[in-house]
């Protein structure tokens, strides 16, 4: 009687898996600096301290994107961004020459398992 149950209990089980497969969806970056040196007597050079991570709610983070702007305003180009898998980094930003300012902007986001990209970097 058991393995009859049991024989009728396996024949309703399911051998695919059924149900719409949702679409990808990107991942999340987040930054934050930590240190800020500024060095020398005019404060030319600085140095930044930087982290970030991501997360990714249907799979996970792949790797970062990194990008360094000088001056400008709005998104960097896609051939500003370097890839990395690195979580921080210590950047030096220099003056350019003939200026006494500039603004500098640092741009990361996220790449997810299925190559999503975060479009609104951190």
């Amino acid at each position: 009687m058991a393995v009859l149950a049991a024989v009728l209990g396996l024949s309703g089980c399911k051998t695919t898996p059924e149900g719409t497969l949702n679409a990808n969806v990107a991942p999340e970056t987040y930054a934050l600096t930590d240190t800020i040196i500024r060095s020398g007597p005019n404060r030319l050079n600085t140095l930044v301290e930087a982290r970030w991570w991501g997360n990714d709610a249907d799979g996970y983070v792949n790797g970062f994107q990194i990008a360094v702007v000088i001056g400008g305003t709005g998104l960097p180009a896609e051939s500003a961004y370097r890839f990395t898998r690195s979580t921080d980094s210590t950047i030096t930003f220099t003056i350019p020459a003939g200026s006494d300012t500039a603004d500098f902007a640092v741009y990361v986001r996220a790449i997810d398992n299925q190559g999503a990209i975060d479009l609104t970097p951190s």
